[in-house]
């Protein structure tokens, strides 16, 4: 394999670790043009932030492609993974870099990074712990990769798990969950990333930034009216009365 890689991506020029990967002379070259990418032919391509599934035939035709994924695969496959690992009150997240093959998310592991996290990090947070640790991380990788030392091991299908795309459907509360699950569900769509996770009430959206406070009540029944207090709401869920900070209505 060459030294370098053509570094295929969603992010612009001024992104850190695609800074850092043309500094570092990493990579021959940043490609974000999708017309670009589809005439390349007999590669090294590495891609980062790149959302679209490329076909069969334009992955057999390159040297090798590779994928940094921000999930600890076989875990996560899919779209949105930091969204949904926090929406399941996961302890850490990671990246994977792994080689492209048809089934998306599905090819042999050449390194993984994991990240822990904080009771109190949201999606913005966690996307910022990420690129800081990537920023050190992919060029190591790559590097390794290039000289021959990494050798790549399969996934063990059993442990995989896949999770589809979410969108502004997905991202209403349920106010028959407990407050800890709501916490996880808030932290997973907070702003700016998203609007924010949302209540419905009265034909209303109301959405959420975070929580400020919370009173647990073990005979509670959750409750739909609202009250307001300037940025704020009280909603009662099934386990407590929660105190939100709301965003916009």
């Amino acid at each position: 394999m060459e030294p370098s890689f053509l570094l295929v991506t969603e992010l612009g020029q001024d992104d850190p670790v695609v800074a850092t990967l043309r500094n570092l002379q990493i990579i021959d070259k940043v490609i974000s043009d999708s017309s670009e990418v589809e005439a390349l032919v007999d590669r090294n391509i590495v891609l980062y932030s790149w959302g679209k599934i490329l076909p069969e035939e334009f992955i057999a035709r390159q040297r090798i492609v590779l994928n940094v994924h921000n999930s600890l695969l076989p875990r996560y496959r899919g779209r949105h993974a930091f969204t949904w690992a926090l929406i399941h009150g996961e302890r850490s997240v990671g990246y994977t870099l792994h080689e492209v093959v048809k089934k998306p998310d599905a090819g042999d592991i050449y390194a993984q990074l994991e990240i822990l996290l904080e009771p109190d990090d949201d999606i913005n947070t966690v996307f910022k712990k990420g690129s800081e640790n990537m920023v050190k991380w992919l060029p190591t990788q790559l590097k390794s990769i290039s000289a021959g030392q990494l050798n790549p091991i399969k996934q063990d299908e059993t442990l995989a798990t896949s999770f589809p795309r979410r969108g502004l459907s997905d991202m209403e509360i349920n106010l028959d969950w407990d407050h800890l699950r709501i916490s996880n569900f808030i932290r997973a769509h907070a702003p700016p990333y998203t609007r924010g996770a949302y209540i419905r009430s009265f034909g209303r959206l109301f959405f959420v930034e975070k929580i400020l406070s919370y009173d647990l009540k073990e005979d509670s029944k959750p409750n739909l009216d609202i009250s307001r207090s300037k940025d704020c709401i009280f909603v009662q869920c099934a386990d407590a009365l929660l105190e939100l900070k709301i965003s916009s209505i």
